[in-house]
């Protein structure tokens, strides 16, 4: 069943840039390389792919962070907290981050321009390991994480070589080749069940989850469903979780509420909604450390926590229900980052964000 979302009633849609928190660029042995620190003014600041906030966020990165920039390049303009600049600082891992939220002694140079470096090519892993599908003819899904909730992003034949970078634990499964909880981080990284493939070393175990990042988990126990912003919903800011009603609903992390609120152009969040009727219906925001919010709609009933109340991960704060505009059964859950207030422009997609703190869905 198709559920459906809409734009909270009466909320100002603000055109800021998304800015967001926590990887520090590893160091360039290039000469023409600048040092700088971020400075955001306690806010965290995304990593981009690319010279634009619509391009994929990689990573974060803390105030006070040092930077080591390769060279610059002009991108959307951004007013930040240190100058308003179209300039981007191309970082030594190759990602960007906008030159509006970096303090540095020098400019950098233009990434126009040849950029000397010493450094030599990198040279494939040699802790990778080759592994050999095995499904008994049938295709393996390879999932956006470690366990079956997760997306699938491709499939592989039986008998296909696949290069494993490394190892983590999540959902049991019995295949062809054995039983675990294993699952193989590809060099595309997206992952496949150890339990349908043939190797014959064992590989790394994948990289722990940052301290900084830990301590995150599910909003509800069910699978992902219509995600976030997607060609035919391009206005939907969250990802929903088909289930059935009156499932708990957790607080993905330690925080404070900052919303308790029936959103709905009926004015009643007692009853089911539908997609006639506009708003969340009844909702809950959570403001985490990091000037990070959380938002947790269509509740079947009042949420159980109130406003300025302090809660812990895992936390139940409420009930699946479909108040506002629902088709049916579901928790939509928005993430934003440099908020409060949680606009359509602070908002982020849910799924690579909790991925980064070790939970998939």
């Amino acid at each position: 069943m198709k559920r459906r979302h809409r734009s909270l009633l009466g909320l100002l849609v603000l055109a800021v840039p998304v800015i967001g928190g926590g990887i520090v660029a590893t160091p360039a042995s290039a000469a023409s390389t600048v040092s700088g620190t971020v400075y955001t003014k306690g806010a965290v600041l995304n990593v981009r792919a690319g010279a634009t906030t619509t391009s994929a966020i990689r990573g974060t990165l803390r105030d006070g962070s040092t930077v080591t920039i390769v060279c610059q390049q002009s991108g959307q303009h951004i007013k930040g907290d240190v100058r308003s600049t179209s300039m981007w600082n191309r970082l030594s891992n190759g990602l960007y981050v906008s030159d509006a939220y970096i303090k540095r002694s020098t400019t950098p140079p233009s990434c126009t321009q040849p950029v000397a470096t010493t450094s030599p090519s990198p040279s494939p892993s040699p802790s990778t390991v080759k592994g050999t599908v095995k499904t008994n003819g049938t295709l393996l899904n390879v999932r956006y994480g470690p366990t079956t909730y997760s997306p699938v992003m491709s499939t592989l034949k039986d008998g296909s070589t696949i290069t494993i970078v490394c190892q983590q634990t999540g959902e049991q499964i019995t295949g062809e080749v054995r039983t675990t909880k294993a699952w193989n981080k590809l060099s595309n990284g997206y992952f496949v069940s150890d339990a349908y493939v043939v190797r014959s070393a064992t590989p790394p175990s994948c990289p722990g989850i940052p301290a900084e990042l830990q301590g995150w988990v599910r909003p509800v126990d069910a699978p992902g469903g219509s995600a976030f912003r997607t060609a035919d919903r391009p206005t939907h800011d969250g990802i929903d979780f088909p289930t059935y009603k009156n499932k708990p609903i957790y607080a993905v992390a330690d925080g404070r509420v900052i919303v308790v609120e029936c959103n709905a152009s009926t004015n009643n969040c007692d009853v089911d909604g539908s997609p006639q009727v506009y708003g969340c219906g009844w909702y809950v925001e959570i403001e985490h450390a990091g000037r990070i919010v959380t938002r947790y709609c269509h509740m079947v009933r009042r949420p159980s926590v109130n406003v300025g109340q302090q809660v812990k991960a895992g936390q139940v704060i409420g009930y699946v229900g479909s108040s506002g505009n629902s088709s049916g059964p579901h928790l939509h859950f928005e993430v934003h980052v440099n908020a409060p207030p949680a606009t359509r422009a602070t908002a982020v997609d849910p799924r690579p964000f909790m991925a980064a703190r070790g939970v998939y869905f």
